[in-house]
């Protein structure tokens, strides 16, 4: 069985981020990883907008 959590605008399936969404247009979420030069690469991920 699957497990699925909210965490800060992200839907974790199994610990992998599987759905970024958000209530305000133009909000991002963005992945962050190592570069293997002892620097960092962010990558906004596309979200999608909640009704209501």
């Amino acid at each position: 069985m699957s497990r699925i959590a909210l965490l800060g605008g992200g839907f974790f399936t199994d610990g992998r981020l599987t759905e970024a969404v958000t209530r305000s247009p133009g909000a991002r979420l963005y992945r962050v990883r190592a570069d293997g030069e002892a620097g960092a690469v962010e990558e906004a991920v596309p979200c999608r907008l909640l009704g209501g």
